[in-house]
């Protein structure tokens, strides 16, 4: 279930962030090609909420699954791809905003 949730925790925030330092002048995200190959830059990396949710799946004996989501929650990560044991990510939920999804 740890693993599990992790997962679910991580994975809009590996989608949906937004490099704050490949911000051009105009102060819009650099555009990356979807098919890009380029090393991920170091920096700093904020979750973009407006492209974020973060759902959870329970299972109810094996017969069906309840899923729900939290409406409130943020994640930041300090990437250093030359000294990996010093990145770092930091997520915060909420738990008072969950709800079940209908």
């Amino acid at each position: 279930m740890n693993r599990f949730f992790t997962a679910c925790a991580l994975a809009p925030f590996v989608l949906a962030c937004a490099n704050s330092l490949a911000a051009g002048n105009s102060g819009q995200p650099a555009a990356v090609p979807a098919a890009s190959t380029a090393p991920i830059p170091a920096g700093g990396y904020t979750l973009d909420k407006a492209h974020a949710s973060l759902l959870f799946r329970v299972s109810h004996l094996g017969f069906s699954h309840y899923t729900g989501r939290f409406t409130r929650f943020d994640a930041q990560l300090q990437f250093d791809p030359a000294n990996l044991p010093a990145s770092s990510v930091k997520v915060t939920i909420d738990p008072r905003s969950a709800s079940v999804c209908s």
